[in-house]
């Protein structure tokens, strides 16, 4: 495989890995790094659930790609698509007005994730300011990984093993 991939651990794996095609290489290193980050994922929308389930739908796996693809980092994120958007119908019941109110989850998952201190906020439409208490940190991704970091390299190395045997590298 032209090009390095960062493997960090067995040396065996590496040298495997180097002797194959770089596409092939790649392709490997994709499909470990989606298998490995899978448990974390189902851990951090099993957290949240219950306090956002559009924050739970909308996690999902971003892989950034460095040096032409030969570096290959998965990030746990919140996606920002339109498919993970919820509306919410609110009916005033003084004036029995309604309106509708759209929740992007990337807007406050991180609120969710570390809490808000108190503070100073203004009532939408309004001229009046509030004083909010603030809300406690409800952690869910990071122990997600602290829970699943052993598994993730371990599902990863054993990926990688099996692609490679596939492959005819051995």
């Amino acid at each position: 495989m032209s090009g390095a991939a960062l493997v960090f651990g067995d040396k065996e794996l590496i040298k495997q890995l180097e002797k194959l095609e770089e596409k092939a290489g790649k392709k490997i290193l994709n499909k470990a790094v989606g298998k490995a980050v899978r448990p974390i994922i189902q851990t951090a929308r099993a957290k949240v659930r219950p306090i956002s389930k559009t924050v739970a739908k909308s996690l999902g796996i971003k892989r950034v790609r460095y040096n032409k693809g030969a570096v290959q980092v998965a990030l746990v994120a919140i996606r920002t698509a339109a498919n993970v958007a919820s509306t919410k119908t609110v009916t005033n019941p003084i004036t029995g007005a309604t309106s509708t109110r759209k929740h992007i989850p990337y807007h406050t998952a991180h609120l969710i994730e570390g809490g808000t201190r108190p503070h100073q906020t203004h009532l939408p439409g309004r001229k009046v300011t509030v004083q909010h208490p603030g809300t406690p940190a409800q952690p869910f991704l990071k122990p997600a990984l602290e829970q699943n970091r052993q598994k993730a390299m371990a599902t990863y190395a054993q990926v990688v093993r099996e692609e490679i045997r596939k492959h005819g590298t051995t």
